[in-house]
């Protein structure tokens, strides 16, 4: 039985990996070629990241004779990659899981449904670590001289740390799945979890630079820190460096010590904290009287709330909202900068408007809510289709949500822009217009395309989201739409055309490809979306 669910749970992880559906049908070869050559891309671009990161490290420690920090720090760095990409499946793996209770129904040991669960999460973990220490150990042997005995010891001991790193996440995510257990709201939990865990991220890779100047001016200071501070971090790299096999033995303790007591905390609590239900009063009846509502402003309801129940939709659809806020923000603190920069470059001052709103118009392209917003009707087509509404009225609807999440920030980051930026008047209402207008081509395009590529087979919102080819159309090609026209007027038209008359041209271009979707919405959109099954 175990062998069974575990080869379940390796299927489902094959499936995401090469974007297949675990249907009938399946998924095309080209599809699964296409989603294979993209994982192996972006593997190798963090490879490839972390090589260079390395790099800085491996001959400077060497020379300083603390060849153990290098794998400490490669144990460290391997250790946050595993433990920042698993949290979250942590928790939607082994406690949100769709299928916990149908697998609890059936003769089947709860300990068992929890192991298979976790040798996938295992393998997540594997696959991070293998980023980080296949880097770290070709750039190592690149630059010293290495010895049999530690390629045996840097093997087992990263054969053993995504056990440890395992049992952190799982902590996190057992408390996590606890307290969402008994808020109302947990996709807004999950929501702030994953913003702060992507702040501190982003803060982290900022500081990447100022960190490892520091480790090379200071190597030898912070390492006698960490050996009386973090005994088992300095174990783990010493027992590769020197082939020290008590620190081999003690370090390997250290992971599988950890690894244990947490997976029998989770054995003795699955049940409790996957079954539990708690009920909240949503509303608090209050008699008054009752206002009927329209047929639009109830499906627009129905998309909203279908938007803030899942944070893997919010996350990985509306993250440009933010970056559109923090890109606002960051010219504002930065704004004696821009001064000083066009002071001294008299000659760039007219092209500062439209660089802006190019900019701004990119951040935007990330946010693709209208994108998979189709897909994620999922099994519950046939419901949209037959209400007695007309199909033009639910693409709206849909279209509707895109522009209320997003346009009042891209309008709140335009009037930032012009009271910083402080352009000419009408270069002012191409920055307030022409973002405006592009948010409206996104959230259009975004239905339009998802008509065209649907996806109703996932397996969770956020499969539906992450690998549409809808959404990596939309993503894609909007941007196009901003780039293109952008490189033209750097390369071709900036000493022909005056800048106010290129944005003008650009924003009547959106406004007429706003209008054509619009209308293919309404006419050909409506009837595909009727026949969509």
């Amino acid at each position: 039985m175990l062998k069974t669910l575990i080869r379940n749970r390796m299927g489902a992880l094959g499936s995401f990996m090469l974007g297949s559906a675990r249907t009938k049908k399946g998924a095309s070869k080209a599809k699964m070629v296409g989603f294979g050559v993209l994982m192996i891309y972006v593997g190798a671009s963090f490879a490839m990241s972390f090589g260079m990161l390395f790099d800085q490290l491996a001959e400077p420690f060497h020379m300083m004779n603390i060849d153990w920090m290098y794998f400490s720090f490669t144990g460290m760095i391997a250790f946050a990659l595993m433990f920042l990409g698993s949290i979250f499946a942590t928790q939607t793996q082994l406690y949100d899981a769709k299928d916990n209770e149908l697998l609890l129904s059936m003769p089947i040991p709860p300990k068992y449904i929890l192991a298979s669960r976790m040798a996938m999460l295992l393998v997540f973990n594997y696959i991070f670590e293998l980023l980080v220490i296949l880097p770290a150990g070709v750039v190592y042997v690149m630059h010293v001289p290495v010895r049999a005995g530690s390629v045996i010891f840097f093997g087992i001991e990263f054969l053993f740390l995504p056990l440890l790193a395992f049992a952190v996440a799982g902590l996190f995510g057992w408390g996590l799945a606890l307290v969402s257990s008994k808020v109302r709201n947990k996709s807004l939990v999950t929501m702030i979890l994953s913003l702060a865990f992507l702040a501190a991220y982003f803060y982290g890779y900022s500081k990447l630079n100022t960190y490892i100047q520091s480790l090379v001016a200071n190597g030898s200071v912070i390492a006698e820190q960490i050996k009386g501070v973090a005994l088992p971090v300095y174990w783990l790299g010493n027992a590769i460096a020197t082939q020290n096999a008590l620190h081999l033995l003690f370090s390997v303790l250290c992971m599988i010590v950890p690894f244990t007591a947490v997976y029998a905390v989770l054995s003795a609590t699955f049940i409790k904290v996957i079954t539990t239900k708690r009920g909240f009063t949503k509303v608090r009846y209050e008699e008054k009287s009752m206002k009927a509502g329209t047929a639009a402003s109830a499906l627009f309801r129905k998309e909203l709330q279908l938007f803030i129940s899942c944070p893997g939709y919010m996350m990985n659809a509306a993250l440009g909202v933010v970056f559109i806020l923090v890109a606002a923000g960051a010219l504002v603190v930065k704004q004696d900068l821009i001064s000083l920069v066009t002071a001294g470059m008299p000659d760039i001052a007219p092209y500062i408007g439209p660089a802006a709103i190019f900019a701004l118009c990119l951040i935007n392209s990330m946010v693709i809510i209208s994108a998979p917003s189709i897909s994620l009707e999922g099994s519950s087509l046939w419901i949209a289709q037959s209400i007695p509404v007309p199909a033009g009225d639910i693409l709206l609807a849909k279209v509707k949500l895109h522009l209320a999440i997003s346009l009042p920030a891209v309008v709140a980051a335009s009037v930032v822009f012009s009271c910083v930026l402080r352009p000419g008047f009408i270069m002012m209402i191409c920055m307030l217009l022409v973002p405006a207008f592009f948010t409206v081509f996104c959230a259009l395009l975004g239905v339009a395309l998802n008509l065209k590529f649907p996806k109703f087979d996932w397996v969770s919102e956020t499969q539906a989201v992450k690998q549409g080819i809808s959404t990596l159309i939309a993503m894609f090609g909007s941007a196009a739409a901003v780039l293109a026209p952008g490189m033209v007027y750097l390369k071709l038209l900036s000493d022909k055309v005056l800048a106010e008359v290129y944005m003008i041209g650009y924003g009547v271009l959106l406004a007429a490809a706003c209008l054509i979707l619009y209308r293919w919405l309404m006419t050909r959109g409506a009837r595909i979306f009727e026949t969509l099954q």
